[in-house]
């Protein structure tokens, strides 16, 4: 989802080397395309485009330069500059440099399109064509398995959830997993000194499989409880080596924050269920104890993992979600390479605060080292596992 809170904030594409002339894209005539849809959820707006669907976050400014366009039919780019300009009531090169690069970024998208450009070799059609252009993914992530059969039995799951009320979701999925969590110390404090080291991924990695998929199927199940659709799920590797479930849950941004937040939290819910329960069974069957310790303790890492804030985890989205914040990774890792580099920020990033910006670029350098030791003790467990 791209976001241009304000007039322009964040984007998802970039068509490289296809940037048009602005005295010549003046002239054009241009119309909403046929295939937009723009929402109005938790008081901001929200495009959606039937065809690539993809969603871009917009403002007050940029709805009303939308809606005046599909209102004309066919208007022309300049007449939609003096149009915004006259919204904005604050004429300046600044306010008509962002109002040209939203319309740029949106003839790219083809959330607006040219008019009279049939012709294939026109340049402007190079312009907007999506053959050239490039989506940046917010993390380096394979698909290895899509379940492609399952929306049918996540509907007949998610009926069986009690209807509860917003209030009831967020008291049950801050409260059990804080619970869980100190539950599993207990535990694994109390049986320490009688743990046995042994070799048991023969037996442990399976049962890692089987928990990593039910996760991302209690995300499912919450979000289609709570209205929302789920376009795939699977599994695959994070960083290329990490392995993850994941859930593509994009239409949920027509929920609503409160609504995303929760279902963010499903998953660690899940986790922390399955932290009781192997809970329980190593107190109760002492006789596999070093299994399920160990069990238990990969657990615990796997909820530490997925409300970690330094990672793209479930923990992350929630908080971005509560307090309303886009692409705070993103952002953050702009606003440090812009910065290393010495690198003038884009308009959408200028206008942070000092203050902001400062904080963004301390969670990027912290993430950054953060996700480089994960790595390595990764790969490490990797080598102990299957070298050694």
């Amino acid at each position: 989802m791209s976001s241009m809170g304000g007039l322009f904030e964040g984007k998802i594409l970039t068509a490289p080397n296809q940037q048009a002339d602005i005295s010549d894209m003046l002239s054009w005539d241009i119309s909403l395309a046929p295939d937009i849809d723009i929402y109005e959820v938790d008081e901001e707006f929200i495009v959606y485009q039937a065809t690539t669907m993809k969603y871009y976050k917009i403002g007050k400014l940029s709805k009303d330069i939308l809606d005046k366009i599909r209102e004309c039919s066919n208007i022309g780019i300049e007449e939609i500059i003096l149009f915004a300009l006259s919204q904005k009531q604050i004429i300046s090169n600044e306010t008509k440099q962002l109002v040209i690069q939203f319309l740029q970024h949106m003839l790219t998208c083809q959330v607006i399109i040219r008019n009279n450009t049939l012709d294939s070799s026109n340049s402007a059609n190079e312009f907007v064509n999506l053959k050239s252009i490039k989506q940046i993914r917010p993390k380096p992530f394979l698909k290895l398995i899509q379940l492609g059969s399952f929306p049918q039995i996540l509907q007949i799951l998610s009926k069986l959830v009690p209807n509860l009320s917003y209030r009831m979701w967020k008291i049950l999925f801050i409260s059990i997993p804080i619970f869980s969590l100190c539950v599993a110390i207990i535990t694994m404090l109390r049986f320490s000194s009688s743990y046995k080291t042994a070799n048991f991924w023969y037996l442990i990695i399976p049962l890692m499989f089987i928990q990593i998929i039910i996760h991302e199927i209690f995300h499912a199940v919450c979000s289609l409880r709570l209205g929302g659709k789920i376009r795939s799920i699977g599994f695959g590797l994070l960083y290329y080596i990490i392995p993850v479930g994941y859930i593509d849950v994009t239409d949920n941004h027509l929920l609503g924050r409160k609504k995303r937040a929760v279902i963010a939290l499903a998953g660690p819910m899940f986790d922390s269920l399955a932290i009781l329960l192997t809970v329980s069974c190593v107190w109760l069957v002492p006789s596999i104890s070093d299994v399920l310790y160990t069990f238990l303790m990969l657990q615990f890492s796997i909820l530490i993992f997925n409300c970690n804030l330094l990672l793209p985890s479930d923990g992350l989205r929630f908080v971005e979600n509560w307090v309303n914040v886009v692409h705070l990774r993103k952002h953050s890792f702009e606003i440090l390479k812009h910065s290393v580099l010495r690198q003038p920020l884009p308009i959408y990033l200028s206008r942070f605060s000092f203050k902001k910006r400062c904080l963004y670029i301390i969670y990027s350098i912290t993430a950054t080292l953060y996700i480089l030791f994960f790595i390595t003790f990764v790969l490490f467990s990797y080598w102990r596992v299957f070298v050694t």
